[in-house]
């Protein structure tokens, strides 16, 4: 959320919001860390689910902020900033 807000604030607000999100997908990889140890090697399946999911979310990570990217400083109206707000 503060990405796509970012996008048509300034680029110190902008730089903060990639900051957040970098820091939360860290976050989500040691959780991920924890939750895969925890299920333990008896079952494996569910750890590659588990896994294929994160990537799943930092896959839409990354086109959110490649959008934040191309959007930052357009208008509004601007192709870019409707794809941004879509692809949030």
């Amino acid at each position: 959320k503060t990405l796509v807000t970012g996008a048509a604030s300034s680029q110190e607000q902008l730089a903060v919001a990639a900051q957040n999100a970098v820091q939360t997908i860290s976050q989500l990889v040691e959780v991920v860390k924890l939750g895969a140890a925890s299920l333990g090697s008896h079952n494996p399946e569910a750890q590659v689910m588990l896994i294929n999911a994160v990537k799943d979310v930092a896959s839409a990570l990354g086109d959110l902020i490649q959008s934040t990217k191309t959007a930052a400083g357009k208008h509004i109206n601007d192709p870019a900033m409707v794809a941004l707000k879509d692809s949030a």
